[in-house]
């Protein structure tokens, strides 16, 4: 048996051997078949013989018609009309070459299989240079199967269905790619089982720019023709709801250099859209209710309407509030205030009295009949007299009231006196406990504040604050007076003045503006302007025998300056009484000193008040045999404002007086004790 196979090609006559076939031999004329499980045979081909296969096989130009044919390996029909590459199983069509297990190529034309019945009806396939297509001749939908089942048809629209689920990576309309995910791309199909948001939600933009949310602001009822603001079930054609301070607000803004302006316009008819028709007598034309809730239920507590009254060319509007917690209702006659068109547009307030439609004469007043109507008519009202040749009251639209003035700038302004007569009050409240001025009796006037008197002024003008005056006082007080920090009492232009501190707990005393005298917190009086002085001798000096006046020139200190260094006069700025003290000190003998003194005498005149004497026995003798001698001497004068007092050394011989030091040894003192 031959072990070498037939390649694909041409097989020349008698130019295979038998044992190369690997099969067994036939009879005469017969030809290789195969039984397609790869077994080669002999059978017999009863239309031709082995010279007419053998021929065509060669090249031969007779074409044979064969009732079976096997072929063994691979074969080619025609160059590369049909190709079959048995070593990779593979059958080509318009190629010598194929790819792949079928492959259709034409060149220079787009490569076409075509299943075709014999009814007409086809399906094709195409592969073109830019366009590949599946499709089919007629009318027939294009299907692709899934074992056997079709789950994807092509309608002849070009609508595609599934029965399965789509799995996609970028789809596009051409040129833009669409990049919603699955769950948007399901809010707007509406597939079960997404949530979308509430019923009658709307679907906006979100705050991205790019996704799609629900939003309950706007509300859309499309079953009853309602939209809602904050309110997802509207129960009337719009239906705002707020929760809140401005949360329910309307607000209408305009631009534009003319004279137009927003405009809120209602329209009434009869009959129907397609067909209107006229509004007759008594119809509404518009309600604006305003209700409020009383814990119960909701009221109308205001309203305002216009109708078409008794006569349809005509229109009233009518404002209504409520005055007993039932409701208001400007219907009809209801209303407390109403502009009546079929009475010439008259204003009826509370129906109870009417203003006339047209204005009166000069200086006429309205008047009333008495059954509701008023009209304007000559001369005063009934209680009010005026003989004015002048505008005598004035309420201007701010309701400021003038009289005598006619041009108010506060709720009431009178030029001229006010006159409140007999015992009557001017009270500034409504209540039981009044405030008030009150002319309580003849000239006596009363201020009192929660219904009790205050303060009282009598006819002498003096002042009772929590009494009835009765000491003749300007100002009599029953209870105490506190004042803050760092204010006080004054007296004409303020210079003379007490002030207290409850911070420092002091009080100081004042006159002309200059602090006079403090009280301190530990009760001591210290007065910074108080008559106080000390003087005495610059230098030791000689004084001779007798009474003779000295003037010292030197000074401790001299608070006001009273005392003058220059005469030796101390003037007393004020009348009082004055303490002076002296202390005299002496250089002398024994046998030269029998006594001794120092005193002052009053306006240069009179007795000099030595008040003290010292003799010799009360010196003492230093280790030089000197000795020396310290005379006191004290004295109190009541002096009048202007007087002056001088100083008297009387000695009973020539000595020498001590002086300089600082006045430790010579000197004299005084202050004011007490006026």
């Amino acid at each position: 048996m031959a072990t070498t196979k037939v390649t694909k090609g041409v097989i020349a006559d008698n130019a295979v051997s038998i044992d190369q076939l690997d099969v067994t031999d036939g009879s005469n004329g017969q030809v290789l078949s195969t039984d397609g499980s790869g077994t080669l045979s002999f059978t017999s081909v009863t239309s031709y013989t082995d010279s007419d296969v053998e021929t065509y096989l060669d090249g031969g130009t007779s074409t044979p018609t064969f009732s079976s044919a096997t072929v063994t390996g691979d074969a080619t029909f025609d160059t590369d009309t049909l190709v079959v590459d048995a070593t990779n199983d593979r059958v080509g069509i318009g190629t010598s070459s194929p790819a792949y297990q079928v492959e259709i190529e034409n060149t220079g034309a787009n490569a076409l299989l075509v299943l075709d019945r014999t009814d007409g009806a086809s399906t094709f396939i195409e592969g073109g240079a830019s366009d590949s297509v599946i499709g089919s001749v007629g009318s027939n939908d294009v299907k692709i199967a899934y074992n056997s089942v079709p789950v994807v048809t092509i309608g002849s629209g070009g609508d595609i269905t599934t029965s399965g689920t789509i799995t996609y990576g970028t789809l596009n309309d051409g040129s833009t790619a669409l990049t919603s995910t699955v769950a948007e791309l399901n809010y707007l199909d509406g597939v079960t089982g997404i949530t979308l948001g509430s019923a009658n939600d709307l679907l906006v933009v979100g705050s991205d720019g790019s996704s799609i949310a629900s939003d309950s602001t706007l509300a859309v009822d499309t079953g009853n023709n309602r939209l809602g603001i904050n309110q997802s079930s509207p129960e009337v054609t719009l239906h705002m709801t707020g929760e809140g301070a401005q949360t329910a607000q309307i607000r209408m803004e305009q631009y534009n250099d003319s004279s137009d302006a927003p405009d809120i316009r209602t329209r009434r008819y009869r009959g129907t859209i397609a067909s209107p028709s006229a509004v007759q007598s008594g119809d509404y034309l518009f309600r604006s209710n305003h209700e409020y809730y009383n814990g119960t239920s909701l009221l109308v507590g205001g309203a305002f309407a216009f109708d078409n009254t008794n006569n349809a060319a005509r229109t009233q509007f009518s404002v209504a509030v409520d005055t007993d917690g039932t409701g208001a209702d400007p219907a009809g006659t209801n209303g407390q205030f109403k502009i009546d068109g079929n009475d010439g547009g008259a204003i009826t307030f509370n129906n109870a009295y009417k203003f006339p439609t047209s204005d009166g004469t000069a200086n006429q007043v309205l008047s009333t009949d008495g059954s509701g109507t008023l009209s304007f008519a000559d001369g005063g009202v009934a209680g009010i007299v005026s003989s004015a040749d002048a505008t005598a009251i004035t309420i201007d639209s701010s309701e400021r009231v003038g009289i005598g003035e006619t041009s108010p700038d506060e709720s009431l302004v009178v030029s001229g006196g006010v006159k409140i007569k007999s015992t009557n009050k001017l009270s500034f409240s409504n209540t039981s406990d009044q405030t008030y001025i009150h002319a309580v009796g003849s000239n006596l006037l009363a201020f009192g504040t929660n219904s009790t008197e205050r303060i009282r002024i009598d006819s002498s003008g003096n002042v009772g604050i929590g009494k009835v005056p009765n000491r003749s006082r300007k100002l009599e007080v029953a209870g105490n007076i506190n004042l803050d920090n760092s204010y006080g009492l004054e007296w004409e232009d303020g210079g003379v003045g007490i002030v207290g501190s409850g911070a420092t707990d002091t009080m100081t005393f004042s006159t002309a503006g200059i602090e006079r005298m403090k009280i301190h917190s530990g009760g001591q009086i210290t007065a910074s302007k108080q008559p106080c002085f000390m003087c005495y001798p610059t230098s030791s000096f000689t004084a001779s025998g007798g009474s003779v006046k000295y003037t010292f020139a030197s000074e401790s200190f001299d608070n006001q300056n009273e005392y003058n260094h220059t005469t030796g006069r101390f003037t007393a700025p004020v009348d009082g009484k004055y303490l002076f003290m002296a202390e005299l000190a002496l250089q002398s003998s024994v046998s030269a000193l029998t006594y001794a003194g120092i005193g002052v005498r009053v306006n240069g005149s009179g007795d000099v008040y030595y008040g003290g004497w010292g003799y010799k026995a009360d010196g003492y003798t230093n280790s030089s045999g000197a000795h020396y001698g310290k005379i006191n001497s004290s004295v109190i004068l009541n002096l009048a404002q202007g007087d002056y007092i001088e100083l008297y050394i009387e000695l009973s011989g020539s000595h020498t007086v001590l002086g300089g030091n600082s006045g430790t040894y010579t000197r004299l003192m005084g202050h004011l004790l007490t006026a």
